[in-house]
C-alpha cells in the first residue's frame, strides 16, 4: 500500500461546515469524525509501517542522511515512496518494531492514524485498522451522528496533518477544485442522501454471503488485506481453494507463515446485541465519510440512484466485516455469536481497504 499526500481539493458547501470544539477546528479541516476516539500507539505493533509512504524531496534528503542505503520507489508525477521489504514486509526503517528514523519520518507516518479526504470539503477521519484506537468513538455512532466531541491522544498526529495541509498548498487549491459528483449531486442532495441512509441503514442479507474473497497471495503479498492480531502479530488474508488463508507477515519480509485456512461464513453469522450495535455504528460512520459518496462516482457514476449504489457498498463492507470477524474468531478456536470485540477485529481487518478505494477526491 502506498500512502500519498493530497493533490488537489475543493471548498465546503456554503452553510455545511460543522461547529466543532476548538481541538477539532484545524484550519478548514472538518474533524467531526474524530470525536470521542482515544488513541495510544500500541507497543510491538508496527502495523502502520507495512506500507510505502510518500516522501517529499526534503524528507528524502533527511532520510538518506540517517540511512544512506535506503531504497525508494519512483512514482508518477514526481512522487517517491519509501520502499518496503518483499513478501509484504515492513518499511526498511522498521527494526524490531521501532523506526530507526522516527524523528525524521515522512509526513504520512507522522499523522497516522489520521487521514484526510478532500473533495467538496477537507474531512479528517481515522484509519480504524490501527490497533492503537479503541472503539469508544465509533460506538457513539450506534444510533446515527452524535454530538461533537474532541478526540484524545491525537494532538501530534493532527498537528502533522495541519502542517501538511499548509505545506502542500491544499488549502489554496480547495477553492479551485471541482469535484465530479458536484455536477450531479448538490450539497442538499448529499445531506438528504445521508439522512435517508441513516434512517434505513443498509444491512446484509443471506444472499450477500459468502462475501468477496481477498486477493490471491500469488498476485503479491503487498496486495493482501492485513490486520494486527495479538497472538500472531500482523496477519494477512489471502484466497485459497479451502477458504481464506491466514498468513503471519514478518517485519523482515521473510516468507509468510500459514496460520490456517478457514472457510468464510456462507450465511450471516449470529451476533450478540453488542456485536450488532457496533456493526451499525460502523455503517453510520461510513455514511458520514465523504468517500462513501465520492467512491460511487469515481468510475463515472452509478447506473441507478446514488443512494442504492452507496447502500450496496455499505452492505458489501458489512458482509466483509462480519466474515473476517468470524474467520478470526475461528482461527482463535472459537465459534460462537460475534460480540463487540469480535466485530472490532473485523472492522480493523477491513477499514484500510475502504480507505484505499478510488474516489473523485484526493486523500492525504
Amino acid at each position: 500500500m502506498r500512502v500519498c499526500p493530497a493533490q488537489g481539493p475543493s471548498p465546503p458547501p456554503p452553510g455545511e461546515e460543522l461547529r466543532l470544539p476548538p481541538a477539532l477546528a484545524l484550519s478548514r479541516l472538518d474533524g467531526a469524525l474524530l470525536g470521542g476516539f482515544r488513541f495510544q500507539c500500541r507497543p510491538g505493533c508496527g502495523l502502520c509501517c507495512f506500507a510505502e509512504p510518500a516522501v517529499t524531496s526534503e524528507e528524502r534528503q533527511r532520510l538518506v542522511q540517517i540511512e544512506p542505503d535506503l531504497e525508494f520507489v519512483e512514482g508518477e508525477r514526481g512522487w517517491a515512496f519509501l520502499a518496503a521489504r518483499p513478501n509484504g514486509g515492513a518499511c526498511e526503517l522498521l527494526s524490531e518494531n521501532r523506526c530507526r528514523a522516527h524523528g525524521g519520518r515522512p509526513t504520512p507516518c507522522q499523522q497516522f492514524p489520521v487521514t484526510v479526504h478532500v473533495s467538496d470539503r477537507a474531512q479528517a477521519s481515522l484509519v480504524l485498522s490501527c490497533p492503537g484506537l479503541d472503539p469508544s468513538g465509533l460506538l457513539r455512532w450506534s444510533a446515527g451522528p452524535p454530538t461533537a466531541q474532541a478526540p484524545v491522544g491525537l494532538a501530534a498526529e493532527l498537528a502533522a496533518a495541519e502542517a501538511e495541509w499548509v505545506r502542500s498548498g491544499t488549502e489554496r487549491e480547495l477553492d479551485r477544485h471541482a469535484v465530479k459528483r458536484g455536477r450531479s449531486l448538490s450539497a442538499a442532495g448529499v445531506t438528504g442522501l445521508r439522512a435517508a441512509l441513516h434512517r434505513e441503514l443498509p444491512w446484509p442479507e443471506p444472499t450477500d454471503f459468502p462475501s468477496e474473497d481477498p486477493p490471491d497471495a500469488e498476485d503479491g503479498f503487498e496486495e493482501l488485506p492485513i490486520t494486527f492480531v495479538g497472538a500472531h502479530g500482523r496477519v494477512a488474508f489471502g484466497s485459497h481453494p479451502g477458504g481464506w488463508m491466514l498468513l503471519a507477515i514478518s517485519e523482515a519480509g521473510d516468507e509468510p507463515k500459514t496460520l490456517g485456512v478457514v472457510p468464510p461464513p456462507t450465511s450471516p453469522p449470529p451476533l450478540t446485541t453488542a456485536g450488532e450495535q457496533l456493526v451499525r455504528a460502523y455503517l453510520h460512520y461510513l455514511v458520514e465519510r465523504d468517500d462513501a459518496i465520492d467512491g460511487v462516482f469515481a468510475q463515472g457514476g452509478p447506473e441507478g440512484p446514488v443512494t442504492d449504489a452507496v447502500a450496496a457498498d455499505l452492505v458489501r463492507t458489512a458482509a466483509t466485516v462480519l466474515s473476517r470477524a468470524s474467520v478470526l474468531q475461528r482461527l482463535d478456536g472459537r465459534e460462537e455469536p460475534l460480540d463487540a470485540a469480535d466485530i472490532w477485529d473485523g472492522i480493523r481487518a477491513t477499514d484500510a481497504e475502504w480507505l484505499d478505494r478510488p474516489t473523485t477526491g484526493r486523500r492525504f
